[in-house]
């Protein structure tokens, strides 16, 4: 599960993110105005974080919602929301929490995850997208008919891309995915992987399907282009 928080309040922010993680919830932070240009559905839910309920800022923070279409939403502050500002955001989907872990269940019962469709699901652990097939069951993979041999992390983070076709993965998501939370790793260790693994998987074919999203992350194309 991989969240966003929309970040009006610095310090509650920063506090739910690291709360989250403990639950292994993954998070990314952006502030208001950069939302556009992060947002590219790859998260499940949206967290907006506030100083109060109180306008113009939960007014200009509803504006921003209507931006983001039907991704549950939920809108939290350190102080209790009235039950009148609940009643009148009911019918608009949007969910209001207060506590940690009133938060924390918001997440895993507004949130329902599902397989993405445009990956085709083969028999005996079979993953296809475009010309790429991965065996989850054997660890096999293979281009058309090249069997390409990959390290295990490679394979994991193929996997995650596999699994999410056309979807942007930040490198945050692929980091949580692919690595312990305890690691020491280095700010360009994603960068790496996916630069080894892409000499790999496209380096002989023409057409590519692992494209680099400048500042974002990484996504795998179902339908490259040469």
């Amino acid at each position: 599960m991989h969240v966003l928080i929309l970040n009006y309040h610095d310090p509650h922010a920063n506090f739910i993110k690291k709360s989250l993680r403990y639950e292994g919830i993954g998070a990314d932070k952006c502030d208001p105005h950069n939302l556009l240009q992060i947002w590219y559905g790859q998260y499940e839910a949206l967290i907006v974080t506030l100083p109060n309920w109180k306008k113009p800022t939960l007014s200009k923070a509803l504006k921003q919602h209507t931006l983001l279409g039907s991704i549950p939403t939920i809108f939290t502050c350190k102080y209790p929301a009235t039950n009148n500002l609940r009643k009148r955001l009911q019918s608009k989907n949007i969910h209001l929490a207060s506590p940690r872990g009133q938060l924390i269940n918001y997440i895993k019962k507004i949130v329902q995850i599902e397989d993405p469709k445009p990956s085709q699901k083969l028999d005996e652990g079979w993953i296809k997208v475009a010309d790429l097939a991965l065996n989850i069951r054997t660890r096999e993979v293979k281009r058309k008919n090249r069997i390409i041999p990959l390290r295990n992390r490679e394979f994991t983070l193929l996997n995650c891309l596999m699994k999410n076709p056309n979807r942007v993965l930040t490198r945050t998501y692929l980091l949580e995915k692919a690595w312990d939370r305890n690691s020491d790793l280095l700010s360009n260790t994603v960068d790496v992987h996916i630069s080894r693994l892409r000499r790999k998987i496209d380096d002989k074919s023409e057409q590519k399907v692992i494209q680099t999203i400048p500042c974002i992350g990484y996504k795998l194309v179902a339908q490259p282009s040469n």
